[in-house]
Parts: C-alpha cells; sequence; structure tokens
C-alpha cells in the first residue's frame, strides 16, 4: 500500500446504457457462458473418471472470449456471475490469469449507474465499506506525503550530526570485532536492527568454536569471550537506540511514524473489510467490480492476505445469491 491510484466510483457517462436500455437483441453474453460450460464440462467429465485431460482439450478459447463479453442486461449480469461461482474452483481462480482479471472489467463495463443504485430497495453494504476504505486510505496517502517534506527538512541535521533519524527500520554498529566477521565468513555485518540479531550472530560463534587465529583458545575461555561481548555490543546497542529515539522524538519523527503505522493499519483493516463484504444488491455488485478493475494492481495484488481471489469471490458469491432472485 503504498502507491496512488484513480480510486473514483463513480461511474463513466457512457457506461450506464448497458443495464438501462431495452434491447430486443439476446445479450451476447449467455452465448458466451454456454460455450466455456461446454468447454469446462469436456475438461471435467475427464477428471470425473480419473484419467488425464488431453493437452489438446482446455477452456482457453472460450475464456478468452466469456472474458471481452460485456453483459446487457441484469440477468446476463447474474448469469455471468453464477456460472464464474460455479466453477470458481476448478477454472477461475487464477486471478493473476490476464483473462480472468478481465473478468472485473466485464462486469464493471455494466455498471447501472447512479439511479440504479439510488433505487436500489437495499443499501448495499458495499457501497459504505467502498467509501470506507477510500477515506481510511486518503488518510494514509496524507501522512505518507508529509514524509518526504520531513526527511527533507531533517536532513541537514542528520549530516550535521551523522545519524539517520528518518528511518523506520535503525539499525546500528555495535562495534563487533572485525575479526569475527572474517574469520567465519561474513556471517555478520557489524550493523543490527535488535539484540536478538546479536544473541543469534554470539550463539553461532560460540557453537563454531574459536577461528583459526585463536585456535589454541579452550571452549571455556572461549564460551566466556562470546559471552562478554554479547553484553558489549547489547550494551551498546542500548545506548544508540536510547539516543536515537531521543533525537527522533526531539524532531518529530517518531510523532510521523506513529501517525504512519496507525493510518497504514486503519486502511489495512478497511480494505479486508471490503473485500470480505459480499454485495446484496445488483448494483453493489457492478459497483465492486468497477471499484476492483480500477484499483486492481495499486490495492489487490500482492497483498499477503490474497486480496485479489477473495474479492472476486465476494462477487462470484455475490451473482450467484441474485440469481436466486435476491434483489
Amino acid at each position: 500500500m503504498a502507491s496512488r491510484s484513480n480510486r473514483k466510483t463513480t461511474p463513466r457517462p457512457g457506461a450506464t446504457k448497458a443495464l438501462g436500455a431495452a434491447t430486443h437483441k439476446p445479450d451476447p453474453v449467455f452465448a458466451a457462458i454456454g460455450a466455456h460450460e461446454k468447454a469446462c464440462a469436456a475438461i471435467m467429465a475427464y477428471c470425473d473418471r480419473g484419467e488425464d485431460v488431453p493437452h489438446r482439450l482446455n477452456h482457453a478459447k472460450e475464456l478468452r472470449a466469456l472474458a471481452r463479453t460485456v453483459p446487457q442486461t441484469p440477468e446476463g449480469v447474474r448469469a455471468l456471475g453464477a456460472h464464474i461461482a460455479k466453477w470458481w474452483y476448478n477454472f477461475f481462480n487464477d486471478v493473476a490469469d490476464p483473462d480472468i482479471r478481465a473478468m472485473f472489467k466485464a462486469l464493471a463495463k455494466a455498471m447501472p449507474g447512479r439511479a440504479a443504485k439510488a433505487s436500489a430497495p437495499v443499501i448495499d453494504p458495499t457501497l459504505a465499506a467502498i467509501a470506507a476504505y477510500e477515506k481510511s486510505w486518503a488518510a494514509f496517502d496524507t501522512v505518507v506525503g508529509e514524509e518526504a517534506k520531513l526527511e527533507t527538512k531533517l536532513h541537514p541535521i542528520e549530516q550535521r550530526l551523522g545519524v539517520d533519524i528518518t528511518t523506520h527500520r535503525p539499525s546500528f554498529d555495535v562495534g563487533v570485532d572485525r575479526w569475527t566477521h572474517e574469520a567465519f565468513g561474513g556471517v555478520f555485518t557489524g550493523r543490527v536492527e535488535s539484540e536478538a540479531e546479536i544473541k543469534a550472530h554470539f550463539a553461532k560463534l560460540r557453537k563454531k568454536g574459536p577461528p583459526p587465529i585463536n585456535a589454541g583458545m579452550s571452549k571455556r575461555a572461549w564460551a566466556r569471550y562470546c559471552a562478554n561481548e554479547l553484553r558489549a555490543a547489547t550494551k551498546r546497542l542500548r545506548k544508540a537506540q536510547r539516543e536515537l529515539k531521543r533525537l527522533q522524538d526531539k524532531y518529530g519523527w517518531t510523532d510521523f511514524e506513529r501517525r504512519y503505522d496507525a493510518t497504514n493499519e486503519a486502511a489495512n483493516v478497511a480494505l479486508e473489510k471490503l473485500i470480505r463484504t459480499m454485495p446484496t444488491t445488483l448494483a453493489g455488485l457492478v459497483t465492486l467490480a468497477e471499484w476492483a478493475s480500477k484499483n486492481y494492481d495499486d490495492h489487490l495484488e500482492g497483498q499477503r492476505w490474497n486480496a485479489a481471489e477473495l474479492c472476486f469471490d465476494s462477487l462470484a458469491r455475490a451473482a450467484k445469491r441474485l440469481g436466486r432472485g435476491r434483489p
């Protein structure tokens, strides 16, 4: 969550015709669904018999055609969502596939617009979830924008003091003897972020035994040496941490980090709530689809908890429910 994006959820002016206007032509999405359904069923027939699926038999062509077919009616939107829900785990759960991602855009282009949302018989929780996330993201984005200004302001001070004040993960030179680094193949760089790193380093040294230049040292003497060095390095680390904390408090970096962490966490919580909120109306479904298609790269892809897959799953489950006569 570190890049800017266009997060408007208001539909484009020309995007409201698809579901709003009457048409005498059948919705093309039904033919695309039928072709893909036939391809999926043929593949599953082999799987059900426990046989290997022939390489020539796949659903790529039909999926590509389906992904590029925009539903023209509410029934078409429901049918597409129900089809996705039916075959989700077998054919639709690879959200990195460009054809799968195109499903977001296909649904988004069927956006009914403000009138349809306003006339929906039920207030869809998805709309509120999108608004809440965008508000949280805007707050975090504002704090991120302050970082460069603060870094510029503190740069002369950092140069004068020789201390890196503006850092989220500070490391410290704790003065470990250079020969311990060289003798053991560079297992330690001399800079650490925590006491745990120092303990792990000296635990490795103690286990490995004295280096060649101290080959005559007994195991007990070597263990005592490691323990003394551990205490000294830990003491130096704590002193450096206290001094950095004093400078960060004095020059405002501590307050900035507190606001950064708080707004970042709030945005993450709001995003997870959004993608776990299943639309309850057709307007909510296509609004979520449009939002996802616009914000996929910046807000869904790469999240550690499979945000894109969960969001698409919400769309599929919502469409399946709406296909049973829900608003």
